[in-house]
C-alpha cells in the first residue's frame, strides 16, 4: 500500500479496502481461532496482527495480542506511533496496551519495531518487573537484533525478537508487482517479501 500513496489512486484505494476487510477485529470469528489455537495447546500466544478497531471501523492498528492458556485476552497492545509511511495505513495506538501481564511462564510484555527506541514506553515496562519481553519486527537486520540484545540487557529479561516471514508466493500478485525491490527512488532497502518459493 505503501507505494499506492496517492490520493487518488484508485488502485491503491481497492488495496486498502482489502487491508481492511483482512485485518481481524477482536471478537470475531477468526480471532476467536487464535483464543482456540491457545487452548487446544496449553500455550500462551503472543502475536502480531493488524487489528481493526471495529467490523464496520475505518481504523486499523498494528497490536500484538497476548492470550492466556485458557483463550482469555491478557493483553492488547497497539502500538503508539506509526512510524513514517506506516502511518499512511495504521492509526496510532493508545497506552492502554502498555501493560506486563502474568502468565504461567512468566510476566511478559512486548513492543512494536521502533518502540523499542522510545525510552518512556521500555521504562514503563521494565518497571513492572517485566520478564519476558516479545519484539515484534516486520524483518530481522542487525539493527534489530542489536536492539533486542539492547532491550534484554537494560530490562534484565529475556526477549523473544519475532520477525514477519512472508515469501512472495504469499503477496496477491497485483499488490507484489507494486511493492517488490527497492522500497524508494534512493532507498537501498529491499522488500520484506522472500523470493523463495515463488514459481
Amino acid at each position: 500500500m505503501f507505494a499506492m500513496a496517492g490520493w487518488d489512486d484508485p488502485e491503491g484505494r481497492d488495496w486498502y479496502a482489502r487491508f481492511l476487510q483482512e485485518s481481524l477485529v477482536v471478537g470475531d470469528e477468526r480471532f476467536a481461532e487464535l483464543r482456540q489455537i491457545a487452548v487446544d495447546h496449553g500455550v500462551t500466544l503472543v502475536t502480531g496482527l493488524n487489528e481493526r478497531a471495529g467490523a464496520e471501523a475505518g481504523s486499523v492498528y498494528n497490536s500484538i495480542a497476548t492470550i492466556g492458556p485458557d483463550g482469555a485476552l491478557l493483553n492488547l497492545h497497539r502500538k503508539l506511533t506509526p512510524t513514517h509511511t506506516e502511518r499512511i495505513a495504521w492509526a496510532a495506538g493508545d497506552a492502554r496496551g502498555l501493560r506486563v501481564v502474568a502468565t504461567p511462564v512468566g510476566r511478559v510484555g512486548g513492543l512494536v519495531c521502533w518502540e523499542h527506541w522510545h525510552p518512556l514506553a521500555r521504562q514503563a515496562l521494565h518497571a513492572q518487573e517485566e520478564q519476558i519481553h516479545v519484539a515484534v519486527w516486520p524483518d530481522q537486520p542487525e539493527m534489530h537484533v542489536l536492539a533486542s540484545r539492547t532491550y534484554a540487557f537494560e530490562g534484565r529479561c529475556f526477549v523473544v525478537s519475532a520477525a514477519t516471514y512472508l515469501r512472495l508466493a504469499d503477496v496477491p500478485e497485483g499488490c507484489a508487482r507494486r511493492t517488490t525491490g527497492v522500497s524508494g527512488p534512493s532507498s537501498t532497502t529491499r522488500s520484506y517479501a522472500s523470493t523463495a518459493g515463488r514459481r
